[in-house]
């Protein structure tokens, strides 16, 4: 038995594509109709660039590639957004923030080379901030000062996020309250260098 149903969608196909032709009759037809479609190939290339250099200009010499590659979700070889660019300086500014450099800049700037994108992120991190003090209202002088004795943490300590993660594990029992409620707050002095850090809850 025939399957009406194929036969027509085939029928009509193929007085479709009759229809089709018999509009390039002419050399030039047919030339404009392959020059048009390799404009469409050419734009759908150009839409899929990928990432073929990734670069970190003024990066801390403490921190490495690999560790920022971490945190970007452009790294090398990945397909190029635009939009995701100003996230991209976001995480990286967080990222150096998290690790002492309070007064991160991070700008970008882009390039098109031939096997893709070059992809430049300019970071002014400046100076890794150290503690110069700890704060915690409603907490004995002298216990904060034992504790800090404990953890090993001095007034030249890194003001990083592990750090305040480890204030905020070690002083959560004498504030009273679950770590996860104690808020640790940069204040900056105007040596631009070093910082005091108030925990609350």
């Amino acid at each position: 038995m025939i399957n009406r149903s194929a036969f027509y969608n085939s029928t009509s196909v193929y007085q479709l594509i009759c229809q089709n032709l018999s509009l390039c009759h002419k050399a030039n037809d047919i030339m404009r109709f392959l020059f048009s479609l390799c404009l469409l190939l050419n734009v759908t290339t150009l839409t899929a660039q990928v990432v073929a250099e990734l670069v970190y200009e003024g990066l801390p010499a403490s921190v490495t590639v690999e560790a920022m590659n971490t945190t970007v979700r452009m790294p090398t070889g990945a397909e190029y957004d635009k939009s995701l660019i100003t996230a991209e300086r976001n995480r990286i500014t967080s990222a150096l923030v998290d690790l002492g450099y309070l007064d991160t800049e991070t700008m970008s700037k882009i390039n098109f080379i031939p096997s893709g994108v070059k992809l430049t992120y300019i970071i002014k991190a400046r100076n890794c901030y150290t503690i110069a003090k700890v704060e915690v209202p409603g907490v004995n002088s002298e216990v904060v000062s034992k504790v800090l004795n404990d953890l090993g943490i001095k007034a030249d300590s890194p003001c990083t996020a592990s750090v305040y993660q480890r204030l905020a594990l070690a002083f959560a029992e004498p504030m009273n309250v679950n770590y996860l409620f104690v808020t640790a707050t940069t204040k900056k002095n105007s040596d631009k260098k070093t910082a005091n850090v108030v925990l609350s809850k």
